[in-house]
């Protein structure tokens, strides 16, 4: 070195002969270094003939070299530090200084290449004597006293020195050391580090499995010391130095193994080899001893980045240098841009190293291509050369010191995932390192946000694959059970500490600290999602109320939290179990489990809040169930349809329960059906959740596939029969209905036009439809599906290519040609839908046209329309005034103040409530706009079914043509109710409402060959066996086909004259007489006719009801209560019907059935009372006199028991005597509430009969009525008024054990016995403090007069026995109630 600065110096390389401060002229050193290439072979010529010259042992003259070489790393240590890299001189890149170190890059090479001409096989022994000298030295330091240091080795030696380190990993890179001979050399060994890995492992289990459990002993142990502590004060503190000794002592052992892993000269070794960038299989071959070769199990880095944070540090430091070029290129520097410019010459070292092309740099060139990421590599790249490494530092959790290492590593492998499928490797990659690893970074949503910028571009099944996977291996502490344990400890750790936190939170979450712990529960989700989720849904299940709540608490969850929280629904469900998952019914086996039901709300409510989370995985669950026959979670998609969908209006519990109002509004239009479905309180209504849901299911056909799936299950659930576990008939009606209902209401949905539904982009629901459904043939004959079903589905594009042709468009959409109705192909499939048979009684015209159309489009429901306008017109009126304020308004503010107190509200919500908001300004935009399109739609409406009825009366002549008489005369009727009216009356209340005015329309317009009277009988027999044979929703739709056809033949049976207009002369007034022919029915024959009918009914229904089968009984009810305005109209009937709902309406019947039973008898008697029943005159004479009487009789009972009341009260006063009379009449009598009559009058609402009352303590009598009609209060100071229900409580109490009250004397005792004076004395004194004057309640708090309170606490269990009506002390209470006294 010193002949290359004298040939510098000669050679004029000097700048300009400058001269340095100690009088030698500088010298540019990098230059000389540079351009000294041929200084390294004469050095090692010059060595060579030093060791011949002077028989130099080559061993020494190798060692001072290895020396030189470490000397010379120091040196470059120290550069780098002093340039500032390191932080604080503390960290320095080593890694970055051995890539570019120009002033020590010549003497480096020029050693290595001497070391490299010497006998090399010795150097791994020389190298071993150096680190046992420091090993031995170590452990004489730490194992004996201060004078014992010198121990073997002699001289006071610290630990091995890291530049020793380093300087062994260069010799190994450039291939001068065999690291398998080193090895056996260093200290402590592999076998020894491997042990203390197992021992640190164990420690680790131990303490994940005692986290979050609650020690009582421990407890007990620091009550123990803490007493101990307190007693022993006085001792100098000699406890509190033991803990202080102890807790020292536990700090001493933890820094004495930070020390002993530090010293360990194996992991010193590979810190250095990762430091210093060496590849992987290289680094690691310094754990391959003894226990490598015995146990393949054990994983040396991994145990190093466990016990040494440094080293975890190091391998991530080595990651992201290995990904650094690959990243450059693919990804940049994200916000370079906004960053301050670097001043001038402050390039980093990587770019210098980078443009001087590695000259500078004392790693072989061989080590870069093994571990440098190229910038054209693929993810199978990155997966071969970063796997290892990467499964390290997660299994060490060395990952969660460098977070920025992770995002690094998500943004370049989202450069490289596909769009769609990925292979094996890549999947390996997400599911062992980049999904588990979010476990490690806590309360982080931008690594949330990072993983799922990768994970998004992947189809839900391999992402749910990924959530699957972790679950499986176990969550929490269940990963701890699992064999073999495929988890990693910290990662469990994490979740530990996650579940631990959730449940904390959830403990304490309550409506009035939801904004708060809301965001606390997001927050504890970022990291570890699916056990916070998994945790959340496992009380949702028990408790349904926490649903909105937590619905709400979502808003902060991360996009990548929801879709885990999709999954965990979907796993919940049993979509992670192949058998279907838990038990989904309650014991009884019939009704469905609390857990189902709830997650059915749950599912409805999250996918409407958050519509943008994955649906597929959800709907192909239940696809798949269907397939599997199994309908169970079909209420999860019935949620989804009427909650995310917005599609409640349309479904219903139970088609009995349907009201007339909803009757009629299900025969308009859309926004007709959603006024009228819920009485005008109208569901928000979220757009984007119901288009969401819409495309999804328009995604793959899934829609038309549930249809079809849904139409083959209805019969498989009635049909297939399973011995081994035989179905409740409840369960399978409901199963079956539950079926029915989905079915109507998802093809409503898929084929929804409406302007609610908002514009959609892409094809239009119609078409989408259209291209997804099999044709009319192709459901009937090649799936299976009954013809009243397929014409169901098909249903929607025949009434869109009706509606093409009228509007007069000449070419009608391809998608709906094969739906024209009357063309040879939909004749061509009617005829095979029927046997051949069939057709000789009916036309294949009244079977298309029957079948074609709905009740929208024969039934305008204009009342309806006309009432809803009227009710919105109203609403929106009384917005308009809240809106202008005045006096106009002030009433409507009364009542909605007087509502908002009602509910509790504080005095700012009962003020925001008289306020015009935004939600009134919403509602009245809505109730304006509706208003507007209810009347458009009615005139819309209007105009269609005139058309219709054309179509009709143009087409009525060839309903029955063509077909012979006889055949017309005796089968037609029987055909057209089996084939046309039976089937499609039980799907819906619309199809049947649809056959009841079909029939009415047919027997108007006076179809030649249609017998109406004909086909009524034949309904009466069919309702008389399908009574016995139909689920609960297909009674009350044929209850709805029924009472619409006998209010219709009832009003011909009531008005002759109605029955000349209508039946007389007209083709559907003939019956059959008897003989085979078919002649017109005169009035009187009709009324016998309909007397017979009625008698059928009535003994059908009493059969139901006497019936022991349950579904028998609640079918007779279902129809009985839709009927009971119509039928029955015979008295002898009707009691015969009362009769037989006694034993129902028993406490011992079930309760269902009493329920129903009890509100069919009260409906019964109302429409008794109003005269549906024919009595005649002197029969209702006689029951309104037997009532009448019964009534007179009650009320006196009533009175002689209050007689006797008053005795008995007239009796104790006597007894309690006058004495502590309490005066009232110097008090100030409050202030009376305000709506009363002025002046505080009010007129008595009490019974002539009152007695006059007089006070215990003596005073003046007074009339409970008041005097001259005015309340008794109002001519007396009141008593201060107490506060309501706990103090009547503990009045009551006192006055039953005997104590004196604190209005009238002294003591009093309800009570027959004796007194002790001294007693007596003492209750005196108690009832003296009693006395003293009380401020007064608020007003409107009080309670009644404290001797009236007393009076009726005397008598309680007597006015238990006796009617309201009547009595005045129970007047008086209900006369305060009026004016808000009690």
């Amino acid at each position: 070195v010193a002949a290359l600065l004298l040939l510098g110096k000669g050679g004029g390389k000097g700048k300009g002969g400058t001269t340095a401060a100690g009088g030698d002229t500088s010298v540019d050193v990098g230059d000389l270094l540079a351009h000294a290439g041929g200084v390294g072979p004469a050095a090692r010529t010059k060595v060579r003939e030093l060791i011949g010259a002077f028989d130099l042992d080559p061993n020494r003259v190798l060692d001072l070299l290895v020396d030189t070489l470490e000397s010379e790393v120091a040196a470059l240590l120290l550069l780098g530090k002093g340039n500032g890299r390191g932080k604080g001189g503390t960290d320095v890149d080593v890694g970055d200084l051995l890539a570019h170190a120009p002033t020590h890059a010549t003497p480096v090479r020029i050693l290595l290449g001497i070391v490299a001409d010497l006998k090399r096989d010795s150097l791994p022994h020389l190298l071993g004597f150096k680190y046992a000298n420091y090993a031995a030295n170590t452990a004489g330091t730490a194992g004996g006293a201060a004078g014992a240091a010198g121990g073997a080795g002699g001289g006071a030696i610290g630990p091995t020195p890291p530049t020793l380190h380093l300087t062994t990993a260069l010799l190994i890179l450039h291939g001068l050391v065999d690291p398998a001979q080193l090895v056996r050399h260093l200290a402590p060994t592999v076998d020894e580090l491997q042990s203390r890995y197992e021992d640190y492992r164990d420690a680790y289990g131990k303490k994940i499995k005692k986290m979050g459990t609650v020690s009582l002993n421990a407890a007990a142990a620091v009550a123990t010391s803490t007493s101990a502590n307190e007693e022993k004060k006085d001792d100098g503190g000699a406890t509190a130095t033991a803990a202080t000794s102890a807790t020292t002592s536990a700090a001493a052992l933890a820094d004495a193994s930070a020390a002993e892993i530090d010293n360990n000269q194996i992991v010193g070794l590979f810190h250095a080899l990762v430091e210093a960038g060496a590849p992987w299989d290289v680094a690691t071959s310094v754990f391959a001893g003894p226990a490598a070769a015995d146990d393949g199990g054990f994983d040396g880095a991994e145990a190093v980045a466990s016990l040494h944070e440094p080293t975890g540090r190091a391998i991530c430091s080595w990651v992201k240098r290995s990904i650094a070029p690959a990243y450059d290129d693919r990804v940049g520097g994200i916000g370079q841009d906004l960053m301050r410019p670097s001043p001038s010459g402050a390039a980093s070292t990587k770019d210098r190293a980078s443009e001087d092309g590695g000259r500078y740099s004392l790693l072989p060139s061989s080590v870069s291509a093994q571990t440098i990421l190229s910038a054209s590599a693929s993810l199978e790249d990155l997966s071969t050369i970063l796997g290892t490494p990467l499964l390290t530092i997660i299994a060490s959790g060395a990952i969660r010191l460098d977070p920025t290492l992770y995002c690094m590593l998500c943004r370049l492998i989202k450069t490289l995932v596909p769009e769609g499928e990925i292979d094996e490797t890549t999947y390996s990659l997400l599911r062992t390192f980049l999904v588990p690893c979010m476990s490690l970074f806590p309360s982080n949503p931008s690594i949330s946000m990072e993983l799922w910028s990768v994970l998004v571009k992947l189809p839900y099944q391999i992402r749910y694959g990924l959530y699957g996977s972790s679950r499986l291996a176990g969550l929490e502490k269940g990963a701890m059970r699992t064999t073999p344990r495929t988890k990693t400890l910290p990662v469990i750790e994490s979740e530990v500490q996650t579940g631990i936190e959730i449940r904390y939170s959830l403990k304490r979450l309550s409506k009035d600290n939801i904004k708060e712990t809301g965001r606390q529960l997001s927050k504890i989700s970022h990291s570890n999602p699916l056990v916070v989720f998994t945790t959340i849904l496992n009380q949702i299940e028990s408790y349904d109320n926490l649903i909105q709540l937590m619905v709400d608490t979502f808003v902060h969850v991360t996009e990548l939290g929801l879709d885990v929280l999709g999954y965990c629904l979907l796993v919940a469900l049993g979509g992670g179990d192949s058998k279907g998952g838990r038990s989904k019914l309650k014991e009884d086996g019939v009704n469905a489990a609390q857990w189902l039901s709830s997650l059915e709300s749950f599912a409805g409510a999250f996918y409407k809040k958050f519509p943008s989370v994955e649906m597929h995985g959800l709907l192909a669950y239940l696809v798949r169930r269907l397939e599997q026959g199994e309908i169970l979670e079909l209420g999860v998609f019935r949620t989804l349809l009427t909650t995310a969908g917005s599609y409640g209006f349309a479904d219903c519990d139970s088609t009995a329960g349907l009201s007339d109002t909803q009757l009629d509004g299900r025969a308009g239009s859309q926004l007709l059906k959603r006024e009228t479905s819920d009485f005008g309180i109208v569901e928000k209504f979220n757009r984007k959740a119901s288009l969401k849901l819409r495309s999804v299911l328009q995604d793959s056909d899934v829609g038309a596939v549930i249809l079809v799936l849904l139409s083959q299950i209805r019969y498989r659930i009635l049909y297939h029969v399973d011995k081994s576990t035989p179905k409740h008939i409840k369960l399978l009606g409901s199963r079956y209905d539950s079926c029915q209902m989905v079915l109507s209401v998802l093809t409503d949905f898929l084929t929804d036009t409406t302007e609610e539904q908002g514009p959609s982009t892409g094809p239009g629901p119609i078409k989408c439809y259209a291209s997804a459904m099999p044709e009319l043939s192709e459901l009937h004959q090649s799936f299976g599906l009954e013809p009243a079903v397929s014409w169901m589905l098909c249903r929607p594009l025949i009434r869109a290519a009706m509606f093409e042709q009228e509007e007069g468009k000449e070419d009608v959409p391809e998608h709906l040609v094969p739906y024209l109705p009357h063309t040879d192909s939909m004749k061509a499939t009617s005829s095979a839908m029927l046997p051949e048979a069939c057709w000789q009684h009916l036309s294949q015209d009244l079977f298309e046209m029957f079948y074609s159309h709905s009740l929208y489009d024969i039934h305008c429901p204009e009342t309806r329309y006309k009432t809803e306008i009227v009710r919105l017109d109203k609403d929106k009126e009384r917005l308009n005034q809240l809106k202008k304020g005045g006096d106009a308004a002030r009433g409507m503010m009364a009542s909605m103040a007087a509502a908002a107190a009602a509910a509790g509200g504080t005095e700012r919500e009962i003020r925001q409530a008289t306020a015009f908001t935004k939600e009134h300004e919403k509602d009245l935009e809505r109730l304006t706009r509706h208003s507007g399109l209810l009347s458009t739609h009615m005139k819309r409406q209007k105009k269609h079914c005139g058309e219709v009825h054309k179509t009709f009366e143009s087409k009525k002549a060839s309903f029955l043509s063509g077909l012979k008489d006889e055949d017309v005369q005796k089968l037609t009727a029987e055909t057209f109710l089996t084939y046309c009216v039976y089937p499609r009356c039980r799907l819906t209340p619309e199809d049947a409402l649809y056959c009841a005015e079909f029939v009415v329309l047919l027997h108007n317009m006076e179809v030649p060959g249609f017998f109406t009277l004909k086909y009524v009988d034949c309904l009466i027999n069919a309702v008389v066996g399908a009574a016995y044979s139909i689920t609960e929703d297909e009674a009350g739709n044929l209850s709805v086909l029924l009472k619409s056809t006998w209010a219709w033949i009832k009003n011909w049976r009531d008005d002759k004259a109605i029955f000349d207009k209508e039946v007389a002369g007209k083709p559907g007034g003939k019956m059959d007489n008897g003989e085979g022919a078919l002649e017109e029915i005169s009035y009187d024959d009709f009324k016998k006719l309909y007397n017979k009918w009625h008698a059928i009914l009535g003994q059908t229904f009493l059969g139901c009801l006497e019936s022991k089968e349950y579904i028998h009984t609640r079918a007779g009810l279902i129809l009985l209560s839709r009927i009971v305005n119509v039928f029955p109209s015979r008295p002898v009937l009707g009691e015969k019907i009362m009769d037989a709902l006694a034993p129902l309406k028993d406490d011992t019947n079930r309760q269902d059935l009493r329920s129903m039973a009890l509100g069919y008898s009260s409906q019964l008697i109302k429409a008794r009372d109003e005269g549906v029943w024919e009595e005649d005159l002197a029969a209702a004479k006689a029951r309104r006199e037997k009532k009448e009487k019964e009534a007179e009789e009650r009320k006196k009972a009533a009175e002689k028991q209050f007689q006797e009341m008053q005795k008995e009260s007239d009796a104790i006063d006597r007894q309690l005597g006058g004495s502590g009379r309490r005066d009232w009449d110097d008090r100030s009598r409050p202030a009376p509430r305000s709506g009363g009559p002025p002046g505080g009058q009010m007129k008595s609402p009490l019974n002539p009969v009152a007695a006059k009352f007089t006070p215990a303590g003596g005073g003046q009598p007074r009339d409970l009525r008041g005097d001259n009609g005015r309340d008794s209060r109002s001519s007396r100071g009141e008593p201060p008024r107490r506060g309501g229900p706990g103090d009547r409580r503990e009045l009551e109490g006192r006055w039953e054990r005997g104590g004196g009250g604190g209005g009238g004397g002294g003591g009093r005792d309800m009570r027959k016995r004796s007194r002790s004076p001294d007693r007596d004395m003492g209750r005196r004194e108690d009832d003296a403090k009693r006395m003293r004057p009380q401020p007064p309640p608020p007003r409107g708090r009080g309670g009644p007069d404290f001797e009236v309170l007393a009076h009726r606490v005397a008598v309680d269990e007597e006015i238990e026995e006796i009617e309201t009506t009547g009595h005045p002390l129970i007047e008086i209470a209900v006369d305060r109630g009026r004016r808000g006294k009690t």
